[in-house]
């Protein structure tokens, strides 16, 4: 948490950190615990764009708006080969 949290989910990031201690707190002090975050995916705000929102908002919107026009298909970009975001942590 280093640098401008992302606005569209800026109150996730927040929320997560204290998740994220809890491996750290398990190690250090044998607290036996697991951690639960309820949170709203998409809400009034959120942000649909086809070519700069998530991935996901942008799929749904894909798919509702072809469901409005009664589409018989929806075309899904991607190769189908996504590589996961390495953490410098490991």
């Amino acid at each position: 948490m280093t640098g401008p949290l992302e606005p569209t989910n800026q109150w996730y990031a927040i929320a997560r950190s204290p998740v994220s201690n809890v491996p750290a707190y398990r190690r250090e002090f044998g607290f036996d615990a697991i951690s639960l975050m309820p949170t709203n995916l998409y809400g009034p705000g959120d942000n649909f764009d086809l070519k700069n929102s998530h991935v996901l908002p942008a799929l749904m919107r894909k798919c509702h708006e072809a469901k409005q026009q009664q589409a018989s298909a929806v075309e899904v970009w991607g190769s189908g080969t996504p590589r996961p975001r390495i953490s410098p942590r490991g």
